[in-house]
């Protein structure tokens, strides 16, 4: 039931804040219960049960593939996976504006990772360049080099921080 996109709130009942702690309940879950999870799936909140699943070592080629999911990319090298931000996102979020772009997902090792920017941080700033939507981003991206350092301002909850992303 899970799609690519899908913000994770809680696993079990437990609050989930960072990739690390979904990675953790999911690994301790049993394979052979059923599991409620919270997420935010385009802006709205949403209970869904799962199973979880030992990891195949390989997909099948005749697999079909979604067509439909949210605006994402992997930007520069930086290793962002992004969304737009929505009124019900940025409230689940604790987030008052709504300008930015929210992470959805950071890939492992990535410039992002050892940055430490998480899913659920919204980026309000590449540089000096206020971001209102992904289209914002990847513009404001063409200009800043992961080499010398990306400077963004980020917010997760009511603190924001600047973060510099090199690549």
């Amino acid at each position: 039931g899970l799609q690519s996109g899908d913000v994770v709130l809680e696993f079990d009942g437990t609050s989930i804040s960072k990739p690390g702690d979904l990675q953790g309940r999911v690994e301790r879950a049993s394979l052979s219960d059923v599991h409620k999870v919270l997420i935010i799936r385009d802006g709205k909140t949403m209970a869904i049960n799962v199973r979880v699943e030992a990891m195949r070592s390989s997909v099948p080629a005749d697999e079909p593939k979604k067509v439909e999911r949210p605006v994402e990319s992997d930007f520069n090298g930086l290793g962002l996976q992004l969304s737009e931000l929505s009124a019900d996102v940025a409230k689940q979020l604790g987030i008052d504006e709504l300008n930015g772009v929210v992470i959805t997902n950071v890939k492992s090792k990535s410039p992002s990772d050892i940055a430490g920017l998480e899913a659920g941080m919204v980026i309000k700033k590449v540089g000096h360049k206020v971001i209102q939507s992904v289209n914002d981003f990847q513009t404001a991206m063409k200009d800043a080099t992961s080499i010398d350092g990306v400077l963004l301002l980020v917010q997760l909850g009511e603190a924001t921080r600047f973060v510099v992303v090199k690549g």
